[in-house]
């Protein structure tokens, strides 16, 4: 059986929502972590509710609802993945409860606050009650929510499924982040960080998400040819799977500045060394779920009117693109999409 990402929309630091961003220059944000470049929600919902809404369900049921919109299809199961959830919110839920001393309390910043906050208003918004699910994995988190799609359609519990990703980077996370000793202590942008590279990488947020069927719906629609995760510190398995693969035309590696991990990275890719790089990171930042949009960009990389993207050239349409993923949390993934 074949998989195919259809219709697909994004939220990120470039103006991706726009449709500008792979086509226009990228915007380059210098500080020490890159926010998303929000559209005008406004078309989307009534302002009394959209006061109540915080960042994370703005971007991912406004992207959510994007795909909705374009596919003009009945979807049978909303699928999404986030790592931390609204780290925002939850906060905001814990300060209250020692605020009010574990008294009565508004339920709006609970109800917001669980990860699966997405997947489900997405289903009451559109009155959608078919299947529902939220996979939260940190960096795997995209990936299992791609592979969760994939087994219904194998066992055609579903046809026309949305699935996606989407964090964010509020200043709790940026925090923790900080904690772990993941960040960039210098102010630079994502390519600045790349060109000199240090300890830690510059935190960014997006969402994603994609209409995935077995039939090409589009003139966009790409194929999932392979999907793989990988996890623990030992990443061998990942250079032992990378050097089984055909070889793409193009390589989207995660390459985000930090030493250690370019390294690895360097390393892992080297079977591959001869065929065109760009290092996804730069555009969006880094986070758990960062492969969502790097999916995305490789999807329009894919459309037969792009002829070279960040100084790379290409004679004929590209054919196929490796999304190599690789997080702090030391879990990896590899993802191959096919014309």
């Amino acid at each position: 059986m074949k998989y195919y990402l259809n219709h697909s929309s994004c939220i990120s630091p470039q103006s991706s929502f726009e449709g500008k961003f792979p086509y226009e220059p990228f915007t380059n944000q210098t500080t020490h972590h890159i926010l998303a470049s929000e559209p005008d929600y406004k078309p989307f919902f009534p302002m009394n509710l959209l006061r109540r809404m915080g960042k994370i369900s703005r971007m991912g049921l406004t992207t959510g609802l994007k795909v909705i919109e374009d596919s003009k299809t009945d979807f049978d199961a909303i699928i999404s993945g986030s790592a931390y959830g609204s780290n925002e919110e939850s906060f905001k839920f814990l300060d209250q409860i020692y605020k009010y001393d574990e008294g009565p309390m508004t339920p709006t910043n609970f109800t917001q606050s669980t990860t699966n906050v997405v997947s489900s208003q997405l289903g009451l918004m559109t009155k959608n009650y078919c299947y529902n699910s939220t996979n939260s994995q940190k960096a795997h988190s995209f990936e299992n929510s791609l592979l969760e799609g994939m087994i219904l359609l194998d066992n055609q519990q579903a046809s026309h499924i949305l699935v996606g990703a989407v964090d964010e980077i509020s200043e709790y996370t940026f925090n923790l982040f900080g904690l772990l000793n993941w960040v960039r202590k210098d102010q630079v942008t994502p390519q600045e960080a790349l060109n000199n590279p240090g300890t830690g990488f510059v935190p960014g947020e997006g969402s994603a998400f994609f209409h995935l069927s077995t039939q090409p719906e589009s003139e966009c629609s790409v194929e999932v040819a392979y999907l793989k995760t990988f996890a623990g510190i030992d990443q061998e398995n990942v250079l032992k799977e990378i050097r089984q693969l055909e070889e793409p035309d193009l390589i989207l590696t995660p390459r985000n500045g930090d030493l250690e991990n370019d390294k690895a990275v360097n390393h892992l890719i080297a079977p591959f060394e001869d065929i065109p790089q760009i290092d996804f990171k730069q555009f969006f930042g880094d986070s758990p779920t960062v492969s969502a949009p790097a999916t995305w960009l490789a999807q329009q990389l894919l459309n037969p009117a792009m002829t070279g993207f960040q100084g790379i050239q290409w004679e004929r349409p590209l054919t196929s693109i490796l999304v190599f993923n690789k997080f702090a949390t030391g879990q990896s993934s590899l993802l191959l999409l096919k014309k």
